[in-house]
């Protein structure tokens, strides 16, 4: 019985994952969610347009680039404030300029405010 081979287009989209998930891992591990590059920067480094790149990374990992990390980001939120964390140190190790900021953010992504994050897991 002959073995299908892949084919040179299912190779490159093999590679293309493989690179494209030591990318993020990278990204995740040196960045620590803090001032990621830019979808431009690392689309160049990938070797590819931005568009493509944003096509790879959503058909891989289910959002576009800007939508993971910050979702990474806010879950690291979520650690921080679960062990007691003020708004402030969060939105500060999390890179955000000011608390407000990063409070807008977050009401936005879970519906609460930190405050009240913080009391429905106590509770």
């Amino acid at each position: 019985m002959k073995q299908k081979t892949a084919s040179k287009k299912e190779v490159s989209s093999l590679e293309e994952k493989n690179r494209l998930s030591l990318l993020v891992s990278n990204l995740l591990e040196n960045y620590h969610y803090i001032n990621i590059p830019s979808v431009s920067d690392v689309s160049k480094e990938f070797g590819v347009s931005p568009t493509k790149f944003n096509y790879f990374f959503k058909n891989l990992y289910g959002d576009n680039y800007y939508t993971y990390f910050l979702k990474h980001k806010l879950k690291y939120a979520e650690k921080m404030l679960k062990y007691g964390l003020t708004l402030k140190e969060v939105s500060g190790t999390l890179g955000y300029s000011h608390p407000t900021k990063f409070l807008m953010v977050f009401k936005k992504y879970y519906g609460l405010t930190t405050r009240e994050f913080k009391k429905s897991v106590l509770e």
